[in-house]
């Protein structure tokens, strides 16, 4: 392989089904036990919420459980993904695994990218699928065996009722954007480092928003640079994670 690469598809295709299958199992694992929780949480919001229903003499237009829902799937939907983003370096946390992880014949940026796409728009992907096959379960069977007076039917993704936007989904890449950054720096315990770095952050940031917010004096424009900063902001944590993983690598080929 000549060191001077960037990315070849043909070479990043092998690498990613090879990591793909080397963590499928305990990939499906966590698949099992996310499908188990929403199992478990959805049809007891269900049985718990339809009861009131039954008989009823009016009938709900809208579906009574999908305001809980969607609060339950937000809520999910941003702890396990940023769980997800802090397994993207969880091999480099032994010296072993990590000396076979920096000597894989592929590049920097085909490495980063491969786990960037199984561990952040992956979960995503996982997460709506897992969801909407215990809600399509859901609306199965209480439509079957519960004669309620109201509407049942699937949560919408988005829109009225619905949990998906554009401000969830840049929340979601702000949030776990910060995971896979401090995955490369804490990769034997990201998740709790990355948490506690985050709080003391997020403490000395918000007081900076908050003052910055109160006195700027056009507030339209202030809300349009925390928009655009909050948009840029996911692209600059991969990016110091691209390179903290490039550092890693020449300072251990050294």
């Amino acid at each position: 392989m000549c060191k001077s690469d960037f990315f070849e598809f043909r070479r990043f295709s092998l690498y990613f089904h090879k990591l793909f299958v080397e963590r499928l199992r305990m990939n499906l694992m966590r698949f099992f036990l996310l499908l188990g929780l929403l199992f478990i949480v959805i049809f007891w919001m269900g049985s718990t919420t339809y009861v009131k229903y039954l008989d009823g003499d009016s009938w709900q237009t809208t579906d009574p459980i999908w305001s809980v829902e969607a609060a339950f799937a937000a809520f999910l939907f941003f702890v396990g993904g940023c769980y997800s983003a802090s397994l993207m370096w969880i091999d480099l946390g032994r010296k072993p695994e990590r000396i076979f992880v920096l000597t894989t014949p592929v590049t920097t940026f085909e490495s980063w990218l491969t786990r960037w796409l199984l561990y952040v728009p992956g979960y995503m992907i996982v997460f709506l699928l897992s969801f909407y096959a215990v809600d399509a379960l859901r609306v199965c069977v209480f439509s079957a065996i519960s004669p309620v007076s109201c509407h049942i039917g699937l949560l919408p993704l988005c829109g009225n009722g619905g949990f998906m936007n554009m401000e969830i989904i840049r929340a979601y890449l702000v949030f776990t954007s910060f995971f896979v950054l401090g995955g490369s720096f804490f990769p034997r315990r990201p998740l709790l480092s990355t948490a506690i770095a985050l709080f003391v952050i997020g403490l000395l940031g918000g007081c900076s928003t908050a003052s910055f917010i109160v006195f700027a004096a056009d507030m339209d424009f202030s809300s349009k640079i925390m928009n655009a900063y909050l948009w840029l902001l996911p692209l600059l944590c991969w990016a110091l994670s691209y390179w903290r993983y490039w550092e890693m690598e020449i300072i251990d080929r050294l």
